[in-house]
C-alpha cells in the first residue's frame, strides 16, 4: 500500500514540477490584399508574374487563392498570369474574406510587315505565276492577305496568282 501512495505522490510532485500554461491564441485577420499591377495587356502566349501583398503583415493566416473569370482567355497560377486567346478576364486573390483584383486583356498581335517572295516576275500573255506573302511577325493574330493590282488591264491577281 505504501508503494501506491508513494507512486501518487511522486505524481503528483512531478506534475506540479512540469506543469505548463498555455497562452491563448490570438487571432489576426486579414485587412486588406493589394496587386502590385491592377490592369495588364498581354499578347496570346505571353505571361506575367503579379504579387498579391496581404495585410497586416502578422495576419494570421495569409494564405492567398487565385482564380480568373475566364480561364479560356487568361489562366492564373499562384501569381503567373497566362494569354491564352483575345478577350478580357478578371483575376482575383482572395485572402480570409478580402479581395483584389487584377483587369487583363489579351490584345491582338500587330502585323509589322509583308514581304513577297519575289519582288518581280516577267510573263507573256496568258502565263501565270505565283506570290507568297510572308507576314511578320510570325505570331501576328491576323495574318489575312488582300491581294490587289495596281492596274487590272495589265494583270490581275487572285489570292496571290497573277
Amino acid at each position: 500500500m505504501k508503494s501506491i501512495w508513494s507512486r501518487l505522490f511522486v505524481l503528483f510532485f512531478l506534475s506540479l514540477c512540469f506543469s505548463c500554461t498555455v497562452d491563448k491564441l490570438e487571432i489576426i485577420d486579414v485587412q486588406s490584399v493589394s496587386f502590385n499591377e491592377t490592369t495588364v495587356a498581354l499578347k496570346v502566349g505571353e505571361t506575367i508574374t503579379i504579387k498579391a501583398t496581404v495585410r497586416p503583415v502578422d495576419a494570421t493566416d495569409k494564405t492567398v487563392t487565385w482564380a480568373s473569370s475566364d480561364a479560356s482567355v487568361a489562366e492564373v497560377d499562384d501569381g503567373v498570369i497566362t494569354a491564352l486567346k483575345l478577350g478580357t478576364a478578371i483575376i482575383e486573390a482572395k485572402a480570409g474574406e478580402k479581395t483584389a483584383i487584377c483587369n487583363v486583356t489579351v490584345v491582338p498581335t500587330p502585323v509589322a510587315s509583308v514581304t513577297l517572295d519575289k519582288t518581280s516576275i516577267s510573263l507573256k500573255v496568258g502565263e501565270n505565276a505565283t506570290l507568297k506573302a510572308i507576314v511578320g511577325p510570325e505570331d501576328a493574330t491576323d495574318k489575312m492577305v488582300t491581294w490587289a493590282s495596281s492596274d487590272a488591264s495589265v494583270a490581275e491577281v487572285d489570292d496571290g496568282v497573277i
